[in-house]
């Protein structure tokens, strides 16, 4: 049975009883997991036993807290390739022969072929078919249905992508803050070209969802700013924040800004801003946001209604 067959079945049926998984799992998976498992298991036995033979001291424990830690993330990581690599089957029969792309046909390369992935516990290696263009001078490029399915992008599965993008977008983060954080917690090296490649993906998935979370966002602050107690109104205030930065060596700074709408509450705390924004473009007008990229719809819904109630107004002046 393939993974697809698989995720029907698991799709179908909806909530998993708690004695199900066991039955799902796919035999090229279960035997292999469950080796994993009675391995790590005996090592940690192993060592909490080690760690009670000797007299406990600060630094006992705390050599003990690192031990079970790379010990839980070698586990997770070799679930990880385990679960992965189980998933296709062993079996190139059972897959499609040939797969329609565009204008062309890609045909099965029945070897599995290795690609290095990035997971939250560290590298795996992920064995996976092919699907390459029939004709040679074809456009279309080989296809790894697994790899889709697994939502791999720029080598990177989705749970260590989104770790990346969260790393990005804290204050006072850089590439090599990133990448130091990359190392140090996941033992993951991640190039520059990798890590901004894998930062425009998440840009581009996210872009749909952001303006209608803004808003809500917005929105429930001005809800919470006029619940809040205090002896003020409520603010709206809209103002700029930027950085001041240099593209290149023995260059001048220059600063980089965006627009910025803060909600204050009665006690004059800010509860929370919300960054409004468009990445520079090339080309006439490139100053502007495009009118349908415009940040204008964000405050629409405020705009209609005038201030919210008990908001002070700040527009006119």
């Amino acid at each position: 049975m393939t993974y697809s067959t698989h995720l029907a079945t698991l799709l179908s049926t909806g909530a998993v009883a708690p004695d199900a998984p066991a039955t799902l799992l796919p035999q090229e998976i279960r035997p292999q997991l469950e080796n994993r498992l009675a391995e790590h298991f005996r090592a940690l036995v192993r060592e909490v036993v080690t760690f009670c033979a000797q007299p406990i001291s600060p630094t006992t424990v705390f050599e003990l807290e690192h031990r079970i830690e790379a010990r839980l993330k070698e586990l997770g990581r070799e679930a990880m390739a385990c679960v992965c690599n189980g998933l296709e089957g062993g079996d190139p029969d059972a897959l499609p022969s040939h797969l329609p792309s565009g204008g062309d046909e890609l045909r099965l390369h029945k070897a599995k072929t290795r690609r290095h992935v990035d997971t939250l516990f560290g590298p795996i290696d992920l064995w996976r078919h092919l699907y390459r263009p029939v004709h040679r001078d074809s456009a279309e490029r080989a296809v790894a249905p697994l790899a889709r399915t697994l939502g791999v992008v720029a080598n990177a599965t989705p749970a260590l992508a989104e770790r990346a993008g969260r790393y990005l977008a804290e204050a006072g983060a850089t590439q090599h803050v990133v990448h130091a954080r990359l190392r140090a917690q996941h033992h993951v090296s991640m190039g520059t070209a990798r890590l901004r490649t894998l930062a425009a993906h998440l840009s581009g998935e996210m872009a749909e969802a952001r303006q209608p979370l803004q808003v809500a966002k917005r929105l429930d602050l001005l809800d919470r700013a006029n619940r809040g107690g205090g002896s003020r109104k409520a603010a709206l205030s809209v103002g700029r924040d930027g950085i001041t930065l240099r593209e290149y060596r023995h260059r001048l700074y220059e600063v980089a800004a965006c627009a910025t709408v803060t909600v204050i509450d009665r006690a004059g705390k800010r509860l929370g801003t919300v960054y409004l924004g468009c990445v520079p473009e090339h080309g006439p007008g490139a100053d502007e946001c495009p009118p349908d990229r415009a940040d204008r719809g964000r405050v629409a819904p405020l705009d209609r209604a005038g201030a919210a109630p008990g908001v002070r107004d700040r527009r006119g002046g």
